[in-house]
Parts: structure tokens; C-alpha cells; sequence
């Protein structure tokens, strides 16, 4: 058992719903709010989570950042303003459902789905 770890792993069913972005996987780099790295995910796609990545519990309060790119760069996936995807996270397994939204006209991304809740 992994006391006091937290894995996560993703999936983007709907990536390029808004933004209009072909690609088919994108980078993500999850953060602590001070900009340390969480760990790193190559291949966020629609088809299939991401393999887990663990990383040491610091604080099940403090909110975790995933930043999103288009592969192998750190330029956002669409448009020219970072991608910033605030995720919750708890003790264990997250598997984030991640989702593009139209929110006042403006496309945004969503972490807010984890569907290890569910299982």
C-alpha cells in the first residue's frame, strides 16, 4: 500500500472540442501553486488514461496545477495564453477526466471530474 502518496493519471476525451486544437495527445506538467513539478505526462489523450504517475503527499489542501502543452513543447496546446487546469486531488488513485468548456464565450479546461470516485 502507498500511505501518504497520490497518483494520478488522465484522459481528454474531448480535447479540441472548443479549441479547435487537432492535436491528438497533449503534454501536461503537474505543479504545486509555487511552481515545483509534480510530474510530467507525455500523451494526454482521448482514447485511454495515462499511465499513473506518484508522487509523495505534501498537503491534500494545497491545490495541484496542470498545465497543459502541445507535445514535446511548452507552448499552450491552443491559442497563446497558458493552460492552467486547477485539479483535486485526494489520498490514492485520481483518474481525471479532463474537458474542454465554454464558459462566458471563452474555452476553458476542467479538471473536475475523478472517476475513481466512482469505482
Amino acid at each position: 500500500m502507498n500511505l501518504g502518496k497520490i497518483g494520478f493519471e488522465f484522459i481528454f476525451p474531448n480535447l479540441g472540442e472548443y479549441s479547435g486544437s487537432s492535436f491528438k495527445n497533449v503534454k501536461g506538467i503537474l505543479k504545486r501553486e509555487n511552481g515545483v513539478v509534480l510530474a510530467e505526462f507525455d500523451n494526454i489523450g482521448k482514447e485511454s488514461f495515462t499511465s499513473v504517475k506518484i508522487y509523495n503527499n505534501f498537503s491534500i489542501t494545497a491545490p495541484v496545477y496542470l498545465e497543459l502543452y502541445k507535445p514535446g513543447t511548452t507552448e499552450p496546446y491552443a491559442g497563446s495564453q497558458p493552460i492552467k487546469v486547477k485539479i483535486k486531488q485526494r489520498m490514492g488513485a485520481n483518474m481525471i477526466v479532463l474537458q474542454e468548456k465554454s464558459e462566458n464565450g471563452v474555452w476553458v479546461v476542467k479538471g473536475d471530474i475523478d472517476i475513481a470516485e466512482y469505482l
